[in-house]
Parts: C-alpha cells; sequence; structure tokens
C-alpha cells in the first residue's frame, strides 16, 4: 500500500475524450507510472497529474511533494536517457513514443513534464501499454 493523495486535471474534456485509444492507452500508462513512482520512492503525500491537448501533442504533468529523486536539477529525455537514471519505464516509453520529457527535481519533491505527439506509434518493441501495478 502506498497511501497518497492525487489530484487529476484535465484540461478540455472532450479533446481528451477525442484522442485515438492507443494514444489514450499511453497517456493513462505513463500517468499511472509516474503517480506510482511518487508514491513508492519519493513517499509522496500529494500528487498532482494534469493533462492538456495542445494542437498536434498532448501534455502531460506530475507534481509531487515526495523527497525528489537522488540528484537535483533539471533534466531533459537525453539527459536522462545519457545517464540511464531517473524513472527509467517513463524515459524509455516517452523514447518509444517520439516524446520528450522535462525532469524538475528537489528535495521537497520534483516536477515531470512529458509531451507525447498525438500522431504518435511505438518507435521501439520495447514500447508497453500499461506498466505492472503490483509492489516491487
Amino acid at each position: 500500500d502506498y497511501p497518497m493523495a492525487l489530484a487529476l486535471d484535465i484540461g478540455d474534456r472532450d479533446a481528451a475524450d477525442g484522442l485515438p485509444p492507443a494514444l489514450t492507452e499511453a497517456v493513462h500508462a505513463l500517468l499511472q507510472e509516474a503517480a506510482l513512482n511518487a508514491a513508492r520512492h519519493a513517499g509522496a503525500a500529494l500528487t498532482r497529474l494534469s493533462v492538456r491537448v495542445n494542437g498536434a501533442a498532448v501534455e502531460l504533468g506530475a507534481t509531487d511533494d515526495g523527497t525528489g529523486f537522488p540528484f537535483i536539477g533539471v533534466y531533459d529525455l537525453p539527459t536522462l536517457t545519457s545517464l540511464a537514471t531517473g524513472p527509467r519505464w517513463l524515459v524509455r516509453q516517452l523514447a518509444a513514443l517520439g516524446g520528450s520529457m522535462i525532469l524538475d527535481s528537489r528535495a521537497s519533491g520534483s516536477r515531470i513534464a512529458m509531451m507525447v505527439p498525438r500522431e504518435t506509434a511505438p518507435r521501439s518493441r520495447e514500447a508497453i501499454p500499461v506498466p505492472a501495478i503490483a509492489a516491487e
């Protein structure tokens, strides 16, 4: 069990409801993994998730009040990939989907901004639609 309050903000529900099923599944999986990571690894009491459909992209956000990552600072997807650090499943999935990420880690929590193109298809066989929920 990971007790945590969760807030979800969907900017335009009609636009979000109109996304293709495969992209909707990817969005759900990315947000679920971000929330689980905040609870499991950062001990967050509150995580705020957001979804914005913005032109050709879907913008996702996850902000928590946990302990942050073992590193402090702002990192983008290529840097996290090259350092093999951060939320590895999210990094792999976003790379496979042609997306991007900015991770801002602080001792008082973290913020992850993710972007997935609306017209997206997995670019790798490693793209897995939904992460495992079972406790590790």
